[in-house]
């Protein structure tokens, strides 16, 4: 159940240590919510941000691995080996690494330097 914002309010007052104890319970909303009122005037407590960013975490679905493979401008298909998709980290034999190395990047470039 979502809280009312005078009980974020109360909540975002509290020292960090108490606060941080009182984020297991909240849903998304309300830590966004809270969020918002800890760094309404600034940017606020470095320590509260870091603990409600790491509680929103732990409520996000996991990884969905074609989801990833999709973000990388790889096609997925439901034939596909596990070995194809980006998110793998098993044992390849040579074959097969050489098929990533050629189809996934890892390391995309950002930008040319020059001199």
């Amino acid at each position: 159940m979502d809280k009312t914002p005078e009980e974020l309010a109360e909540i975002q007052n509290l020292p960090v240590a108490e606060l941080v104890e009182r984020l297991d319970g909240l849903t998304a909303a309300d830590l966004s919510a809270l969020r918002a009122l800890e760094t309404a005037g600034g940017e606020g407590r470095k320590g509260v941000r870091a603990a409600i960013d790491a509680a929103t975490a732990k409520l996000a679905p996991p990884a969905d691995p074609e989801g990833e493979a999709l973000a990388a401008n790889i096609t997925v298909d439901s034939d596909m080996p596990a070995w194809q998709l980006p998110s793998y980290s098993g044992p390849l034999d040579i074959e097969q690494a050489a098929w990533r190395n050629a189809n996934i990047s890892t390391k995309p470039v950002r930008g040319a330097s020059t001199k």
